[in-house]
């Protein structure tokens, strides 16, 4: 436990996951559902992060809609931690706000901004990580230290980042320079990429000052200085309906573009620690394969005979699956879903957002 009391931590956990329908819903998306066995995604990082600061200095962005669920499965948290998020509008300008109420509580803090759909292997190798990202940054105030996965494979649907030269060590892990980033390579660059060694995936955690993010903010968008002072204001006054005014104009991006791929000071700590978004049914089955070592992966009731490489949830009846494979299969109750395991997430969060939206809004 570190005895710095200014490190702290944002977990923003508002969005909602639509390519793992059935069971991520607007009510109850994918960080709260317990796709993870025991724990939900959201619990999984909570009790990550509290391996390196105070849950007394964990802060957690999200509408509040969610406030219930949020306490009931964190107990341990403080409700006053449960940031005021007036609407869902991208994870930029969430950040942004979560950083300004932050700040507006401690001037000092030093803020590692984290997401609730993740899922790590190696818990000890990410408390390693934070650590070392924390120390980077207090020796480099004016820079915004990014937490960098070593990649495991060619994968084109994530973004990358090109190490430059070592810039120092941290808690044992070795710091480097960023060169650039690259949104979501074609393969033949993927590959490439994979091999050079030279490319990290982006994971998307960030550690820096919240006073320094919002300067550098202000800096690097000068066209909306105006919209971020009136936030900023509005967060210093305390009232909700200011907030929701302010917060309905700024600008729909996310943290990538808003910010982190603007700045022009960015650190980088390389990471093995067996990281996944948690992203698409696929993305869960092969990560829990990975874990637990069997090739099929089920919760509630299920019977399989000559089925292999499946990924199945039962609700409140057994799943019987004979001579199969590839599948997943999803019972909610309400509605199944059934999806060769290599179809296109995309495919999927197109049929629930075109035909459903007028068929069926209730099942969203």
């Amino acid at each position: 436990m570190s005895n710095n009391n200014h490190r702290s931590a944002l977990i923003i956990a508002g969005g909602t996951g639509t390519r793992l329908w059935p069971m991520s819903r607007r009510n109850l998306p994918k960080q709260f559902q317990h796709l993870l066995g025991s724990e939900t995604p959201f619990q999984h990082m909570v009790n990550l992060v509290t391996q390196v600061i105070p849950i007394e200095r964990l802060y957690i962005m999200a509408v509040p809609e969610y406030t219930d669920i949020i306490l009931e499965q964190v107990p341990a948290l403080l409700p006053e931690n449960i940031l005021f998020e007036p609407a869902q509008r991208d994870n930029g300008p969430a950040v942004t706000l979560g950083m300004l109420q932050v700040a507006a509580r401690d001037p000092e803090a030093l803020v590692a901004s984290l997401w609730s759909d993740h899922l790590i292997l190696d818990e000890e190798a990410f408390a390693t990580i934070l650590i070392a990202a924390f120390e980077a940054a207090e020796a480099n105030p004016d820079a915004l230290v990014n937490v960098g996965t070593k990649p495991t494979k060619p994968d084109p649907s994530l973004g990358y980042i090109q190490m430059g030269e070592k810039a120092g060590t941290y808690n044992n892990v070795e710091l480097h320079q960023v060169k650039r980033f690259v949104e979501k390579p074609d393969e033949q660059t993927a590959v490439e990429y994979f091999t050079s060694g030279e490319y990290l995936w982006n994971a998307g955690y960030n550690v820096m000052s919240a006073l320094a993010y919002i300067t550098q903010l202000k800096e690097v968008q000068p066209e909306h200085v105006a919209t971020i002072d009136n936030l900023e204001k509005a967060v210093g006054s305390g009232r909700k309906e200011d907030i929701s005014s302010a917060y309905a104009v700024m600008p729909k991006l996310s943290i990538d573009y808003l910010f982190v791929q603007k700045i022009s000071k960015i650190l980088v700590v390389p990471a093995d620690m067996g990281w996944s978004d948690i992203g698409t049914w696929s993305t869960l089955h092969r990560m829990m394969v990975t874990k637990s070592g069997a090739h099929m992966y089920t919760q509630g009731e299920v019977h399989s005979i000559k089925t292999e490489n499946c990924l199945v949830f039962a609700k409140d009846r057994p799943i019987t699956l004979v001579g199969v494979k590839d599948l997943i299969v999803v019972d909610t109750g309400d509605t199944l879903l059934v999806m060769h395991h290599d179809a296109s997430a995309s495919d999927l969060k197109s049929l629930v957002q075109d035909t459903l939206t007028t068929t069926n809004p209730e099942l969203l």
